[in-house]
């Protein structure tokens, strides 16, 4: 095979329509590597990296054998150093279940070879970060296996998921009793509070989407407001993404965006992908003002609902120990986080990030438990 490293957007863009051949006959099945994400990413996000997507192919045919789907970011430690990281192409968006696309059948000489490009280019970034690799990567066995480099670090993410069932009232009924309370209770309080005006709808025609979006960034960032957490929709440019990925999805069928509404006010919401049997919940958010009635909860359960009736087999809470996803499920796979220093300073940082995570974060939590 022969591998090629494309460095310009142009380059990227021209992969689409093999893309997604590549990607309909591999073992992959991450909406996160789906050419949609990937082009709304460039998009948005292709000026503020650079470019290492590294592509194999057989030598005579030319047939695309896999991607590695790879970008150079730089991050400023002072004025004086620079920290060259080299990542999973749109790791900015935290996606998951990261890993090489790969036709089918030709996993281990193509992983390998790609291994062997990563080793090679060392000298070309500080650090090898794997963030969000999936547990079941063809890439891991290479790792163990090749060069030890000093200083390294991974730690795991839980991914909450359920395994679905066939039907609605199988999975209420595996659900604690006290859970299956809760549910029932929420409902009856706010159709009490608001008899014959509660609706949920699910966008379904562009004309929708615009106005439901909207909604969405507003109610996601009133809660994460309201608990002093991470935003998802942090700056225009993710809002333009984002916006930008629920046209494109919305057109394939794999948007699953819900708003539950009080009268006439949109009180929560909840942004899925469905694809290929999967759906993937990404975010929600809820009105403060009517957090009695846990909305975020009754319209996640109604999103369960339907990815039940529709036939999904998996509802994959991705990465995140929030304990509220472990009112749904006990189930939890993990994704791994690994940094490789291929440099000094890149052993230095991967050094000093490990004493963060391991050591000085848990003292502070210990003192501070409210601190995250």
């Amino acid at each position: 095979m022969t591998l090629s490293l494309l460095t310009r957007e142009s380059e990227v863009l021209s992969l689409g329509s093999e893309w997604k051949e590549l990607l309909d006959n591999s073992g992959q099945n991450s909406v996160f590597m789906t050419w949609e994400w990937i082009s709304a990413w460039l998009s948005c996000f292709g000026d503020t990296c650079s470019l290492r997507i590294v592509t194999a192919r057989t030598n005579k045919e030319g047939l695309l054998l896999g991607i590695a789907p790879f970008a150079i970011y730089i991050h400023r430690v002072s004025r004086l150093i620079k920290l060259k990281e080299l990542s999973f192409a749109s790791c900015e968006l935290a996606p998951d279940h990261m890993d090489f696309l790969i036709r089918t059948g030709h996993e281990v000489q193509v992983a390998a070879a790609f291994f062997d490009w990563i080793i090679d280019s060392g000298k070309n970034w500080d650090v090898l970060l794997l963030d969000g690799l999936s547990a079941t990567s063809s890439l891991l066995p290479l790792i163990e296996k090749g060069p030890k480099m000093r200083w390294h670090h991974t730690h795991e993410s839980p991914c909450a998921f359920l395994n679905l069932p066939g039907n609605f009232s199988t999975w209420m009924s595996g659900l604690a009793k006290k859970r299956r309370y809760k549910i029932r209770r929420g409902w009856k309080l706010l159709e009490s509070a608001y008899p014959g005006q509660v609706r949920i709808r699910c966008v379904k025609s562009s004309s929708e989407l615009a106005p439901a979006f909207t909604t969405l960034v507003q109610l996601h960032k009133m809660v994460r407001d309201l608990h002093h957490s991470g935003n998802a929709f942090q700056s225009e440019r993710f809002i333009s993404f984002h916006r930008q990925v629920c046209g494109l999805f919305l057109n394939k069928g794999w948007l699953r965006l819900y708003l539950l509404s009080a009268g006439k006010t949109d009180i929560a919401a909840v942004y899925c992908f469905h694809y290929r049997g999967t759906v993937s919940f990404y975010s929600t958010g809820y009105h403060s003002d009517f957090s009695r009635f846990s909305p975020g909860m009754l319209l996640l359960v109604h999103a369960i609902r339907e990815s039940i009736e529709a036939r999904a087999t998996t509802f994959d809470f991705l990465r995140g120990d929030e304990p509220y996803k472990y009112f749904y499920t006990s189930l939890c796979n993990k994704d791994l986080h690994i940094r490789l220093p291929t440099t000094m300073t890149g052993r230095l940082a991967v050094y000093f990030y490990h004493l963060g995570r391991e050591r000085i974060r848990p003292f502070v939590r210990s003192i501070l438990p409210g601190v995250h």
